[in-house]
């Protein structure tokens, strides 16, 4: 699913902008080790972290099958992906100039519908030190980039381990006292 999401998102991105000649990949970023090894430039599309987004969360989440019964099932997992989107390219002006277009693009759509698939997008702001941080854990030379939150991906669960059958709902009838 999240494979599917951010190949989907690296897809469009490449599309909309063929014409200008830039690659995409969903990788991680090379290291400090193999960058003089690498020739090609490229945007790199890297998933920095998953979480759940609570606030979204369903508690219970009833199904009703051709019998009119009523099945309980796990609520679908609301999913947040911090993506980072950096643009490694051998000239510095050509990669803001590109990573310029990508952040461009993305303003251009917001939400994204294909394939089952449906999420936003919205740029994530991160302090100095938190840069800094990042990029030291990834061990690379800090590249122009944009860190991106694609939110609101539901997953369902595959297994119902809640199987708590409900008879058929025929009538409900609510008596209030009026003072």
């Amino acid at each position: 699913m999240i494979f599917a999401l951010l190949e989907n998102l690296r897809l469009h991105l490449e599309n909309e902008l063929a014409a200008d000649g830039i690659t995409f990949q969903l990788n991680y970023l090379p290291g400090r080790d193999v960058v003089n090894q690498i020739n090609e430039d490229s945007i790199y599309i890297t998933l920095l972290s998953i979480s759940e987004d609570v606030s979204a969360k369903i508690p219970y989440v009833y199904h009703q099958n051709t019998e009119n019964q009523y099945t309980r099932q796990n609520p679908p997992l609301v999913l947040d992906l911090s993506v980072m989107i950096s643009s490694f390219f051998k000239n510095y002006t050509e990669g803001l100039k590109a990573i310029s277009k990508v952040i461009q693009k993305l303003s251009d759509k917001k939400k994204f519908i294909s394939n089952n698939l449906e999420y936003t997008t919205a740029l994530y702001n991160i302090s100095m030190e938190q840069s800094s941080n990042l990029w030291q854990a990834l061990s690379t030379n800090i590249l122009p980039n944009i860190i991106y939150k694609i939110r609101y991906i539901h997953i369902i669960p595959d297994v119902d381990e809640n199987r708590d059958k409900f008879g058929e709902v025929v009538e409900i009838h609510l008596k209030t006292n009026k003072k």
